[in-house]
């Protein structure tokens, strides 16, 4: 390497790998120049100083250099690399104060041919203040001093013990130490002096003296190191800085005590802190107020020093504290320092925002350093009541903080989610609201639940499943008792919705069992030798019927969204196979479901219906149950096509348990479909002849299904189908089709209702408005004008008929003939017969209203029906694409789906 000039511009690269890749480069290419110094042929004084010359010229200050100190036992680019290194340290582009200090401290500590004394008087000199200055030059001159003394101190050459070498051509010739007393001094002192002249800075001064005094007692054979200690203690400790107590004296003090246990700290502490060792309960409310960082008119034995603008970043010293506390070297515990110094200081009812944003950094810390077994003590009362105040509102001041601890809480349970749960109790616990996510408008607990693991999950569940069982108190409202079990319902309906979140069988089923409990049975007495756990107690006050309504409209939400899923099951060879609506097991989740029905409904003793049950409805239910137990021996054989029965049937079976619906012919119907495909019966089998095949009258039951706006109908209609496809036959496609051609809802008569009741109503809208215009000009534009318009228009003749009869009522005669003069046809009427004709038409023209809404929405329904039709061709299409069949549904004989007005054409 020729020359080590280029290297110097990228040590200022915004790139942190460009800045480290040029120190690199630069610092071994002047160890090179500085190896070949001894062997290098000696040139003549004039030379040296035409060289020198150059360097100067090519540095960027050109300053004058004959101010620092002599050292002919450094290579000429090694000097002009310490010159310009320590200059660097005050430029103001991008990342040079970085990329500079990196490489002079790396270059310090590789030399054994220069002192500590001698640098840190070029790093003074450099870093001279004037009046003259501006202010960003004055800050960029105090952050190079700051930075060069803190790259002596990294490098080692302030406390190093070997000698200096005097003569490259003696190398055993030793010098002078390396570092000394005097130099130790004048840099501890200097860096007091920048913390005291500027706030800003005196975290970072502070933190370099730290790392000297870590440096000094941990290098060995110092001889000045006894003389050192002393005049440290002394210097902070007595004298004017005695009673100035700052964060940052407190993170110094907690480091000596650790690094000089010795010291007699009783008397040094004293009479600030009545306990030798810092952190101690004793010492915690003024260790609190100092960390607050504000003046206390009570304490008027301290005197602190902080001054200076807010800073909303964390003082180092918290983290320092925290760190002490999770290694047992203090005599407080973690829970009452958090109570005293966070939760009744920064968290204080009357503490500043800026304050509380400390707070909430200091939580995020916590999270950070302590162990697990520490959080509980996390969620104090002013803490919670802080954040959730401003977690609720977007327009609060620390509302992005707030959101930033509802983050750290998230990833914190990433880390460690076996810590799920109990975060969640106390989000939801004393000091917090069970229903936290409504309240902040956040989903902190889903997503809390979302990270821990399954026995977290099922923890939870419990927790919630508690909170019905608990009896409320005879004074409380019953809207508000019903407003916490409905919270306890939406959240367990969430956690089953919710993909993300953990879960196994087991969980799934007690869920089901809890919703099927509440939404199809009241508990009359306990049984505690059921093996349903919630039978062993009576929810006290009784569930209200719009909550138990509530519970079955979720059960089906429920079964509906596991009916859809495919999950991978491991059999028991090992292999891997996915199921879909069904369980571990490959039995049907809507089975597992009928069968607890079944188990409640056996239990008479304990557990009644709230519906009363006909016997023709407890006769089919019961012949529903034999289907499918003969269907269930069936399975292997046609596992799919008897999957699919089984989920048909059982999913009607359950809805013949919902108040709501009470349609027990399709369920009757399904049941002869299912006989008749299977030969379960002998009546079956004498019917063979019969019109229409078993495949279509199950589809026709699908289609009915499909027909209803219901998630659960859908979802078990759409999988039915998949189960079923591969007995689909060439009428069942027909009957598919069939419904996808065009078809009135109406009657043709009835097409035109719409335009015509928005037209008339247009003319009775424009009558009113033009009234008193036409009256007062005496034109006959404007009736001339509606005449036209009638004239234009096809008025339904029923709807014509009604507003005719309206006007006859009233003393008005309907004019049949539109072509006669309107002077024989004008009726003169007085003011109460034109408020009743009024009030009539007003009738007449709701009704119509009425009716055009409902035209309306029954041409959606028939839209979403289509819709749904052709996801039924859709599951054909990806279930059996090799099936002859594919080819009907791509046959140009049927008309092409129009989403207009129809109906669902039935089978029969």
């Amino acid at each position: 390497m020729s020359t080590t000039l280029p290297l110097f511009w990228p040590l200022s690269s915004a790139s942190t790998e460009e800045r480290l890749d040029a120190s690199v480069k630069l610092i071994n290419g002047l160890e090179q120049f500085q190896d070949s110094k001894p062997v290098a042929s000696a040139g003549s004084e004039d030379d040296s100083e035409e060289e020198n010359s150059e360097e100067e010229d090519e540095d960027e200050d050109g300053a004058d250099s004959s101010r620092k100190p002599k050292d002919d036992l450094n290579s000429e680019d090694v000097k002009y690399a310490l010159r310009r290194l320590i200059r660097g340290l005050a430029s103001p582009r991008e990342s040079s104060r970085l990329g500079f200090s990196v490489a002079l401290t790396e270059l310090l500590t590789r030399l054994n041919t220069v002192d500590a004394a001698g640098i840190i008087s070029s790093i003074l000199e450099a870093s001279v203040t004037s009046n003259s200055m501006k202010g960003q030059e004055i800050r960029d001159t105090l952050f190079a001093r700051l930075f060069g003394l803190t790259a002596v101190t990294q490098s080692g050459l302030l406390f190093r013990t070997s000698r200096l070498t005097t003569s490259l051509s003696s190398p055993n010739q030793l010098g002078p130490p390396a570092s000394s007393l005097a130099a130790y001094q004048t840099t501890i002192t200097e860096l007091f002096n920048l913390g005291d002249k500027k706030s800003w800075l005196r975290e970072s001064s502070w933190w370099s003296i730290i790392l000297a005094l870590k440096h000094l007692y941990s290098t060995q054979g110092v001889e000045w190191k006894d003389e050192a200690v002393e005049w440290t203690f002394e210097t902070i400790y007595r004298g004017d800085r005695a009673k100035e107590w700052t964060p940052e004296k407190l993170g110094l003090t907690l480091t000596l005590q650790d690094l000089a246990p010795e010291q007699p700290w009783k008397d040094i502490l004293a009479p600030t802190f009545r306990n030798p060792v810092l952190v101690s309960s004793p010492n915690l409310p003024t260790i609190a107020r100092i960390l607050k960082e504000t003046d206390d008119a009570d304490e008027t034995d301290v005197k602190n020093a902080s001054g200076g603008a807010f800073k909303l970043q964390l003082h180092s010293v918290w983290n320092a504290i925290l760190e002490a506390i999770k290694d047992g070297k203090c005599k407080a515990s973690f829970a009452e320092f958090y109570r005293v110094c966070v939760d009744e200081s920064l968290f204080a009812a009357i503490s500043s925002p800026e304050r509380k944003s400390w707070g909430f950094q200091v939580f995020e810390r916590a999270l950070a350093v302590m162990p697990p077994e520490e959080y509980q003590y996390l969620f104090t009362a002013n803490f919670m009541r802080t954040w959730i105040n401003h977690l609720s509102f977007p327009d609060r001041h620390l509302h992005k903080a707030a959101k930033k601890t509802a983050s750290e809480i998230v990833k914190a349970v990433e880390r460690n989610p076996g810590v799920g749960f109990s975060l969640v109790t106390h989000l939801q616990g004393a000091h917090g609201s069970q229903q936290f996510d409504r309240i902040t408008r956040t989903k902190t607990v889903e997503t809390i639940l979302a990270s821990t693991d399954i026995e977290g999950v099922k923890k939870y569940t419990e927790s919630l499943v508690n909170q019905l069982r608990e009896g409320a108190p005879s004074d409380v409202d019953p809207s508000e008792q019903d407003s916490k079990r409905r919270y306890v319902f939406d959240q367990l309906t969430a956690l089953m919705r919710n993909g993300s979140i953990p879960k196994d069988d087991e969980w799934i089923n007690s869920i089901l069992e809890l919703f099927i409990l509440h939404g199809l049975f009241t508990v009359t007495k306990k049984n505690k030798n059921s093996g349903i756990n919630l039978l062993h107690y009576v929810t006290k006050p009784p569930l209200s019927d719009t909550l138990r309504s509530a519970c079955r409209a979720k059960l089906f939400t429920i079964l509906g969204d596991l009916s859809s899923q495919t999950k991978v099951v491991k059999g028991e060879s090992g292999e891997s196979t996915r199921v879909t609506s069904s369980a571990a097991d490959g039995e049907l989740w809507i089975t597992k479901a009928t069968n607890i029905v079944g188990a409640l409904e056996q239990d008479s003793s304990h557990v009644s219906l709230l519906a009363e049950t006909e016997e023709e409805v407890a006769a089919l239910r019961t012949r529903a149950r034999k289907v499918l137990k003969a269907i269930r021996k069936k399975q292997d054989a046609d596992d799919d096509a008897s999957r699919g029965a089984e989920l048909l049937i059982s999913a009607l079976l359950l809805e013949t348990y919902n108040e709501e619906e009470d349609d027990i012919d399709v369920l009757e119907s399904c049941l002869d479909a299912t006989e008749k495909l299977f030969g379960l019966s002998k009546k079956s089998k004498t019917t063979e002849d019969d019109e229409h095949s078993p495949i279509d009258l199950l589809i026709d039951v699908i289609i009915g299904m499909l027909e209803k706006s219901s998630a659960f109908g859908k979802a078990v209609a759409i999988q039915a189908f998949s189960f079923l496809s591969g007995r689909v036959e060439s009428s069942t496609i027909d009957l598919i089709l069939l419904q996808l051609e065009q078809r009135d809802v109406n009657d043709p008569e009835d097409e035109e209702e719409e335009d015509a009741a928005e037209a008339i109503a247009e003319m009775a809208e424009d009558g009113q408005e033009s009234e008193e215009d036409d009256s007062e000009d005496g034109s006959d534009d404007g009736s001339e004008n509606e005449v036209d318009e009638d004239e234009e228009l096809e008025v339904d003749p029923e709807f014509r008929k009604q507003v005719a009869e309206a006007m006859q009522v009233n003393g008005m005669t309907a004019i049949e003939d539109d072509d006669s003069d309107d002077s024989e046809g004008e009726v003169l009427l007085d003011d109460d017969q034109m408020m009743q004709l009024d009030d009539h038409l007003a009738k007449v023209f709701r009704a119509q209203a009425g009716n055009t809404k409902e035209k309306k929405g029954a041409q959606r329904e028939a839209t979403h029906f289509k819709i749904r039709m052709l996801d039924l061709v859709d599951v054909f299409l990806s279930k059996q694409p090799q099936s002859p069949l594919c080819a009907a549904n791509r046959a140009p004989s049927h008309q092409p789906c129009r989403f207009g007005w129809s109906r669902r054409t039935p089978i029969i």
